[in-house]
């Protein structure tokens, strides 16, 4: 009896081992994408970056700094650039990891629109210390949007058509804000955005545990996401939001994008209800840069798209 009894207890033991490994592994490959990254003081490129745009954004003359709440009562901080005789609003939502700043060449676009660009939570001087990859995001994005309404009515209290654009989450973010709340905006660009969280997971968890095998990781990291955030990662699912959203949609990737793989914007457009939805498969680049690489291809596509979808 004893011996049966220290043999259940060694195998209970390592049963106790392999648990917490698995959950430690599973936790450091999941952890990176939820946690906040200062661009400001981790150094690198981006910091040096940032140091050169921010300066010269804050040097025009129709620029200001501004802040909103959110849902939860987060201050967000953002940019604010006022057109004179602006003919529409156009708000401007980064992807993970990154900040407004980054937006910077957007900006010019579209020249007769006013233009709010805002840090995520836990993103750039915004509030917060939880990245949920789309899910809260989605609220911050109609937090923006009501609040750029608010700073551009006219004294009859009517606004202008919106056009809201993001890249990568902030793509995805969107989407999932004009199904909660379809009123938000007229129009909308979803650069390189994902259609399932719970795909992108797999494939960062793919990439940052070579050789590991889904079975238990990737199931693990979705116990951990959940205990971590409370959010449940086949909630995030943008492209049940296309199925809903009855607004002209500019799907925007590369041709090979290895970060989200453009089959996610394809498999958006084709689900798409609105007649003035359109899809732009672009040149070779890095994710979600397109607007950088090729501006003049790419201000052209969108120019064009709007002119159709907000006649």
């Amino acid at each position: 009896m004893n011996t049966l009894f220290l043999s259940s207890l060694i195998f209970l033991f390592l049963i106790l081992i392999l648990f917490c490994v698995v959950t430690i592994v599973s936790y450091n490959a999941m952890s990176p994408m939820v946690t906040p990254n200062d661009h400001m003081r981790n150094g690198g490129h981006r910091a040096a970056l940032l140091q050169d745009i921010r300066p010269k954004l804050l040097a025009r003359d129709d620029i200001s700094e501004v802040e909103f709440k959110t849902f939860d009562n987060l201050k967000l901080n953002g940019l604010f650039i006022k057109r004179k005789n602006a003919k529409g609003n156009l708000l401007l939502c980064h992807g993970i990891h990154s900040i407004k700043e980054f937006m910077y060449m957007f900006i010019d676009i579209l020249m007769d629109y006013n233009v709010l660009m805002f840090d995520f939570r836990a993103h750039g001087k915004s509030e917060g210390n939880l990245i949920t990859v789309g899910f809260n995001e989605s609220r911050d994005v109609i937090s923006a949007a009501k609040y750029l309404k608010e700073l551009t009515k006219d004294d009859e209290n009517k606004t202008l058509p919106l056009v809201a654009t993001g890249f990568s989450m902030g793509g995805s973010s969107v989407l999932r804000a004009v199904e909660q709340d379809p009123t938000i905006c007229d129009a909308i660009i979803a650069d390189s955005a994902f259609r399932s969280l719970t795909e992108v997971v797999y494939d960062s968890f793919h990439i940052r545990a070579k050789g590991l095998p889904r079975f238990p990781f990737f199931y693990v990291i979705k116990w951990v996401f959940y205990f971590v955030s409370k959010i449940n990662l086949d909630l995030v699912a943008p492209i049940k939001s296309v199925k809903k959203i009855n607004k002209p949609i500019l799907f925007i990737h590369s041709v090979d994008d290895h970060v989200v793989s453009n089959k996610n914007s394809v498999s958006m457009f084709e689900v798409s209800v609105h007649n003035k939805s359109r899809l732009w498969i672009g040149p070779s680049c890095q994710h979600a840069r397109l607007h950088n690489n090729y501006f003049d291809a790419y201000k052209n596509k969108v120019i064009n798209f709007l002119k159709d979808a907000l006649s």
